[in-house]
């Protein structure tokens, strides 16, 4: 019989999302450093919707 695992904390679950979301910005649009204020907007929306997602 195995040990019970325990559930992963809510912080990493929150990272692995926000990790998820930046990469596939930076597929999209290149490096962070040439991201126009709407890029950079969309971004910040985008990570807010991946905490959110991985809280609930």
């Amino acid at each position: 019989m195995s040990a019970p695992t325990e559930p992963r904390p809510v912080a990493d679950v929150v990272q692995d999302a926000l990790i998820a979301a930046a990469n596939e910005f930076q597929e999209l649009f290149g490096p962070p450093a040439t991201w126009s204020g709407t890029v950079w907007l969309e971004y910040r929306l985008d990570q807010h919707i991946a905490r959110q997602r991985a809280t609930n």
